[in-house]
């Protein structure tokens, strides 16, 4: 699997790596250790967590001014020599792939009905289901009081749920007329176990443990079976065919990554061995957000838009893109990065610069109606940093951070090319104490932050002391 890595890497190189992963894994995890949350930060960050604010919005749409904006020739132009990379067409392929899976070959040859009863048989203590018993008990310090309550439940056995929720001392089952539910074989204290297991229903005993004195009614049996082979095929045979894709997947992986490197013109040699589809992809980029599929992963598409492959239509190395999946690819056609002309996107651009020019509109007319929302009006809602409901991540912290010292307070606020909102916080709502255990809870959280941001200081800290200059040419170099 080294191999498939990309570049490929000796085992020597992936220790290395390894080494130096966990290196710096084992220093920011010191790091961060180190620092301490005070208990009022921790208090007074999970209180603004749940710390709510009524508010009420009105919003003014960009799209009402569009008729308004004029845009001429001038200012496309303008915009387009300005902001000429936004126009251009990254590089991209058309490319063919295999993907070689345990899942595929498992479905290549089904599990057979011999197969799975063999596996059945063999498995046969596995699907055996032991015993049960239910019991209910009275759990008591003393055998005298034990010894009571046996004499009044000879004389009134249907008084057994009222007594054990009058006398147990286990608040578990005593709520449950001292009910313990379906058990097995040893998952009772031994003593208890024991004579439960050789009750008759309806039997009564008493029982002592460390915990106490126990009287034991045994209430219900459930002999024990095997589950037939009918209820635990499909689970039985989606196992078998995980163990013999996973199987048959070891002794081609190899094969396969040699096949697709040896014979790199093409990659129907390997398809045809493996009796695998070769599968087409449309124009796809190299790291355009788009619909991939298997080709979803860097490795892969950095070693399809290598030179190699664009050049020399090879096909790239077998590369591991999940668990138990290889996948090759190939090539089939290469288009370069290319500038879109004027004329081409003059459309996009007046529709760009339109809705610009309306939400600039918007920001105006909300500016100047930012006194109809002081008139006043119904609150709209509720929110808070863990309930958005709904609001933009940007309008969210606006209102949270808004300063609320003499409500109602004010906000208004552009949204991009949409419009202006503007906001009233009318009321604000502390949070409720917490239990115990959310205030540890979030003590946690407070100091993962604390340590998160104690890392990062010390990092920068590094920065600034390091002589790096860093070449933006070079990083943005094919």
């Amino acid at each position: 699997m080294l191999r498939s890595q990309n570049p490929p890497m000796s085992p020597a190189q992936f220790e290395s790596r390894l080494r130096y992963d966990l290196s710096l894994q084992q220093l920011a995890r010191a790091v961060a250790d180190s620092a301490i949350a005070p208990r009022a930060v921790a208090q007074r960050l999970s209180g603004l967590e749940s710390q709510k604010r009524e508010v009420a919005e009105a919003r003014i749409p960009a799209q009402q001014f569009l008729a308004e904006v004029k845009i001429d020739e001038a200012k496309l132009k303008a915009y387009y020599d300005a902001n000429q990379a936004e126009f251009r067409t990254p590089d991209r392929v058309r490319a063919e792939y295999v993907v070689l899976s345990a899942e595929l070959l498992a479905r290549q040859e089904p599990v057979t009905e011999a197969e799975l009863k063999s596996a059945y048989e063999a498995r046969a203590a596995q699907y055996r289901v032991d015993e049960q018993r239910r019991a209910s008990h009275i759990l008591v310090k003393s055998r005298e009081e034990a010894d009571k309550l046996l004499a009044d439940l000879k004389k009134s056995p249907a008084r057994f749920d009222e007594l054990a929720m009058q006398h147990s001392q286990d608040p578990g089952s005593a709520a449950k007329g001292g009910d313990l539910g379906w058990f097995g074989h040893g998952m009772m204290v031994k003593p208890f176990d024991d004579a439960v297991f050789k009750l008759k229903p309806n039997d009564l005993q008493i029982v002592q443990s460390e915990f106490g004195y126990h009287v034991v009614r045994l209430t219900g049996i459930q002999s024990g079976k095997s589950r037939p082979l009918e209820e635990v095929r499909k689970e039985l045979g989606e196992e078998l065919a995980r163990q013999k894709g996973a199987r048959k997947f070891a002794e081609a992986a190899e094969n396969f990554s040699n096949l697709v490197y040896e014979q790199s013109d093409s990659l129907k040699p390997a398809a045809e061995r493996f009796k695998l589809p070769v599968q087409s992809t449309g124009w796809i980029g190299k790291s355009a957000s788009q619909e991939l599929g298997a080709l979803d992963n860097p490795k892969l598409l950095a070693a399809l838009f290598s030179q190699d492959s664009i050049k020399n239509k090879r096909n790239t190395d077998a590369i591991e893109v999940g668990p138990s999946t290889l996948v090759a690819a190939r090539v089939v056609e290469y288009q370069p990065a290319a500038q879109r002309s004027f004329e081409q996107v003059s459309g996009e651009i007046a529709d760009l610069l339109r809705r610009r020019e309306a939400a600039a509109l918007a920001e105006k007319d909300g500016a100047a109606k930012l006194e109809q929302l002081r008139k006043g009006g119904d609150a709209g809602r509720t929110v808070s940093r863990r309930d958005a409901q709904g609001l933009p991540a940007e309008v969210l912290r606006r209102i949270v951070a808004a300063d609320v010292s003499k409500l109602p307070a004010y906000l208004g606020m552009p949204l991009p090319e949409a419009g202006y909102l503007l906001v009233r916080v009318s009321k604000v709502i502390e949070a409720e104490a917490k239990p115990a255990e959310q205030q540890a809870a979030d003590a946690s959280r407070a100091s993962q932050l604390f340590g998160t941001a104690q890392y990062d200081a010390y990092v920068s800290s590094l920065r600034s002391r390091a002589d790096i200059d860093i070449s933006s040419a070079n990083l943005e170099r094919k």
